[in-house]
């Protein structure tokens, strides 16, 4: 396609001509012997880009009509679980009473501030929890050994 800068009258009004009969912007190029990106700049500078309903393109299909999404409902506001007031038992200590290998495992409701701790003996030196709480808080995967067959 040759290269124009300018855009004649004439061009002009068969632009506007084709775009108001709905002919797609490549047919247009093609018409005016121009790129589609150039008809497509020029469509925008005039402010017809939204004046004309949408002309199929070649090959795609038309959209189906899409079901109205119902209503939305109110939803009640969640209200919250109170946690349950346990008496602290006499091995429940506080975060000072806690002395090394002593179980930190908080008590009590867990979006709240921790008071109390668990002080069980734990498991090792190096486990802030004694055994029963270690279950609870790491969780080993008992996965299968993979095995890839070798190549000869």
């Amino acid at each position: 396609m040759p290269f124009a800068v300018d855009w004649t009258d004439e061009e002009i009004s068969t632009l506007k001509r084709l775009w108001s009969e709905e002919v797609s912007s490549g047919q247009i190029a093609k018409t005016l012997n121009r790129s589609r990106g150039s008809v497509m700049g020029k469509i925008n500078r005039l402010g017809l880009m939204g004046t004309t309903s949408k002309a199929p393109v070649a090959g795609q299909k038309k959209a189906k009509p899409v079901a109205k999404a119902p209503e939305p409902q109110a939803l009640e506001p969640i209200k919250p679980i109170a946690a349950p007031v346990i008496p602290p038992d006499p091995k429940d200590k506080t975060i000072i009473d806690l002395k090394a290998r002593e179980c930190r495992w908080p008590l009590g409701d867990p979006m709240a501030k921790p008071e109390f701790f668990c002080g069980c003996r734990t498991t090792s030196e190096k486990n802030p929890y004694c055994e029963e709480h270690s279950k609870q808080a790491f969780y080993t995967w008992n996965k299968p050994s993979l095995k890839l067959p070798r190549r000869v």
